[in-house]
């Protein structure tokens, strides 16, 4: 797997909590938009709006919103299928933020050379989750 990859997939890991949390935001100004646009219509006002251009927004906030889930959906796929040790090095690794790799091996009683493994393995399985390793990784 390229570096850059990898980079981006631990990048997606770390921030998946904040990504739950936009999506829910993502949600309700999806809805919230579109009900605005239904009072616009049945009240006339001396404002004029443009509905082309507020539905052009809610597509983008759409195309957005189903990449979030679909990045969201492939990490908790593959923390879901995830044996209870590995499991737990995700949790300590990426959300609590507060261990070195070194005290989060010896919290595991697991080798520095066995959590490195691990790590990539669980990396590995998201970006192959999310189709994107090519054939030749």
């Amino acid at each position: 797997m390229k570096k850059s990859t990898f980079r981006y997939i631990e990048a997606e890991i770390y921030d998946y909590p904040e990504t739950l949390k936009e999506i829910g935001n993502l949600r309700e100004e999806i809805m919230e938009g579109g009900q605005q646009e239904e009072q616009q219509v049945r009240v006339q006002t001396n404002r004029m709006s443009d509905p082309t251009v507020n539905r052009a927004t809610r597509l983008l906030m759409d195309r957005r919103l189903r990449r979030l889930e679909e990045v969201t959906f492939a990490i908790q796929k593959v923390c879901d299928a995830l044996p209870k040790d590995k499991h737990r090095l995700m949790e300590m690794k990426y959300w609590e933020k507060r261990y070195t790799n070194t005290g989060i091996s010896e919290t595991l009683h697991i080798s520095e050379m066995t959590f490195y493994r691990w790590r990539r393995q669980i990396v590995t399985a998201i970006a192959n989750e999310l189709g994107l390793l090519n054939m030749k990784e």
